[in-house]
């Protein structure tokens, strides 16, 4: 009865092994395109281009931190772990100009908004507070 039973149900086991192979193919071709896509992302409207990385996470202590590391951890595009006496602190993740040059150009409008609205709230001849009054 077991032979029968198992004989029965091997066509659908092979049915079911042949139905996730060809679902797993699918997905890793679906993970290529978006690697490939992600790969090719226009940045600015310069043409420049950035590549995907992984982010790596450096641990540097609080005493020995100096802006030669945070600059070469922002082109490096790595996130640093600022620790001191062996604990977490900080984390700080530096950004390139090129980083700072492209969210200016997607948010252009904003910024040009708000420094209009600075330029006419600095040229109000109103008093002006301390913050610990506001």
């Amino acid at each position: 009865m077991a032979e029968e039973l198992q004989a029965g149900l091997l066509p659908e086991l092979a049915e079911l092994r042949s139905r996730l192979a060809e679902a797993e193919e699918r997905a890793a071709e679906a993970q290529r395109e978006r690697d490939e896509a992600l790969a090719t992302v226009n940045i600015s409207n310069t043409g420049r281009r950035i590549e995907p990385t992984q982010t790596i996470m450096r641990t540097v202590q609080i005493d020995d931190l100096s802006p030669e590391q945070i600059e070469a951890a922002a082109e490096a595009r790595h996130t640093l772990a600022i620790a001191h006496d062996g604990k977490l602190i900080g984390i700080l993740m530096p950004v390139t100009a090129e980083l700072v040059e492209f969210l200016v150009e997607q948010n252009m409008s904003r910024v040009l908004t708000n420094i209009s609205q600075a330029e006419a709230a600095i040229a109000k001849p109103a008093r002006m507070f301390p913050l610990d009054q506001v």
